[in-house]
């Protein structure tokens, strides 16, 4: 290889042999860790997400407690229970993640992450993190409500 006023000059072999070497490098970084099974590992909701929002609610408190439920559990009332609370949870973090993924897939136009193309995975990515975000926040913000609703009615029944 031979370097002149900004000009490289080399043979045919070490040319195919660079060129060679920068398509196995970009196609390894194109592929990156990502497969359709671990697409969503890195942000997937977990069971502490919500448990961390179940906790801030007296109520969700008692409510596990109670019902002996997974503390990653969706919060549930069942209307039919005189008490006020269910007797089993119907959503945990794995239900709500199906939810999520199925939404960060469709966003592309998908049915599955068996679907999703390489150059889609970041986006995919992406979409699942906005998504649960948005689902963390409107979760712990029914909590909120549903808490000052049963205090409330609670404080009403005691005057």
């Amino acid at each position: 290889m031979e370097i002149k006023e900004n000009k490289i000059t080399m043979d045919l072999v070490d040319f195919e042999e660079l060129v060679n070497k920068q398509v196995e490098i970009a196609l390894s970084q194109n592929k990156k860790r990502y497969t359709a099974q671990n697409v969503f590992m890195s942000v997937a909701i977990k069971g502490n997400d919500i448990k961390q929002i179940n906790m801030t609610s007296p109520l969700v408190i008692n409510w596990i407690d109670k019902c002996n439920a997974y503390s990653g559990a969706v919060y549930t009332k069942n209307m039919f229970n005189t008490s006020g609370y269910g007797s089993t949870y119907k959503v945990s973090d794995t239900g709500v993640h199906t939810l999520l993924r199925k939404l960060a897939t469709s966003v592309l136009g998908h049915g599955n992450n068996g679907e999703i193309r390489y150059d889609e995975f970041e986006m995919a990515i992406e979409y699942y993190a906005q998504f649960k975000e948005l689902w963390l926040s409107l979760y712990a913000e029914r909590l909120r409500i549903e808490g000052e609703k049963f205090f409330l009615s609670d404080l009403s029944s005691h005057e």
